[in-house]
């Protein structure tokens, strides 16, 4: 049985200085905690500019924030375990449309 990586994503904004310290620290833990990386830049889509604007950077797994503005290092290895140890298919606190 192959074990899928955690699929995160990372809502920036170019020109942000606390969005490239994030991304730096995120590619620096990426092979080692062996997660995916989705890089969105919220000014592209009216709707993430609205929903994120003053919150970036925001890191997340799936719909659930991990942090934002500053990388939580404990929260992103307890969110990257608690997804690998979830049943394959399944989003915990989610439901389906």
């Amino acid at each position: 049985m192959t074990v899928q990586p955690v699929q995160l994503t990372l809502y920036y904004r170019e020109g942000c200085h606390l969005c490239d310290s994030m991304l730096q620290a995120l590619r620096g833990l990426q092979s080692c905690l062996g997660f995916e990386l989705e890089v969105l830049d919220i000014d592209r889509d009216p709707q993430l500019r609205q929903r994120y604007d003053e919150w970036v950077p925001v890191l997340c797994d799936r719909d659930r924030e991990i942090c934002h503005y500053h990388l939580d290092e404990n929260s992103l290895r307890e969110a990257i375990e608690a997804a690998a140890q979830a049943p394959t298919g399944s989003v915990s606190g989610s439901t389906a449309e």
